[in-house]
């Protein structure tokens, strides 16, 4: 993979935390719809602000595309306590 290891771990850092708000993308839906991939990374916020610039500076659509199949098939979804749960 082309990616960096810093841009890589800020994909990851945008990526799952929307994939655990959002159950009904599953692995097997986003790792056979490129479409959906890419909305969700443009729903996620990924590919936003400053870091566009730097990204598309080394990669293309499909290096980014390699990447983001690459957190999902990596993907295992984290079951959040509330506070509330936390503290009984």
């Amino acid at each position: 993979m082309k990616i960096k290891a810093i841009h890589y771990s800020i994909f990851r850092d945008k990526l799952y935390p929307f994939l655990n708000n959002h159950p009904e993308l599953t692995k097997e839906n986003l790792l056979s719809s490129m479409r959906l991939r890419w909305d969700t990374i443009w729903d996620c916020k990924i590919l936003h602000g400053d870091i566009v610039n730097e990204i598309y500076g080394y990669l293309n659509d499909d290096n980014i595309d390699t990447a983001v199949k690459s957190l999902i098939r990596e993907y295992k979804p984290i079951e959040y306590k509330t506070l509330s749960q936390s503290i009984n």
